[in-house]
């Protein structure tokens, strides 16, 4: 027969000492899981190419596409309508138009031959190694053909992120 804990220090820390060896033991629990790491690391920068790249990227996986100054695209998978070839520039000279007022560094240019952008792609633009976040008011801006349109974007360490719905030409 089994006699009842009395209400005393000693009691209750036996009861305590049986849930924590309880716990411990239960089967359901699983120790964390580390993340997994990414398969492929980034390449080094200096591997990088200086000026323009291209890519074959399929639907189901999507891809990322860099330049060696920083210029980052990403299309996050079932982006594209079809296997598609992505091609990344950057152009020392964009058209020039009264607004904005001035532009900030490099042009950036991407395009696709052989499928259609589906969803949104991420693109990330450099700041100039001279300029600050907060020296200027950033934005990023989509050449239309006659003009530049600003877009919404946010500025992440020394670059600016934005999505974009298709190719086209891009500057801060």
């Amino acid at each position: 027969m089994m006699r009842p804990i009395r209400d005393t220090r000693g009691g209750w820390a036996l009861v305590a000492v049986a849930l924590l060896l309880l716990l411990a033991g239960c089967p359901g629990r699983r120790p964390a899981t580390p993340l997994p790491l990414p398969s492929t690391p980034p390449p080094p920068t200096e591997a990088l190419p200086a000026s323009e790249t291209s890519v074959l990227i399929g639907p189901a996986e999507g891809g990322t596409v860099r330049l060696r100054d920083g210029v980052e695209l990403s299309l996050p998978p079932q982006a594209l309508s079809a296997q598609a070839a992505l091609a990344l520039r950057a152009r020392d000279t964009v058209p020039v138009v009264p607004v904005p007022r001035s532009l900030l560094g490099r042009g950036y240019e991407f395009s696709l031959e052989g499928g259609q952008l589906t969803g949104v792609a991420v693109l990330r633009l450099p700041l100039p190694a001279e300029v600050t976040a907060d020296q200027y008011e950033l934005a990023p801006y989509r050449w239309t053909g006659t003009g530049w349109e600003r877009i919404s974007g946010r500025v992440v360490g020394s670059a600016v992120q934005f999505g974009v719905s298709g190719p086209g030409l891009f500057a801060l």
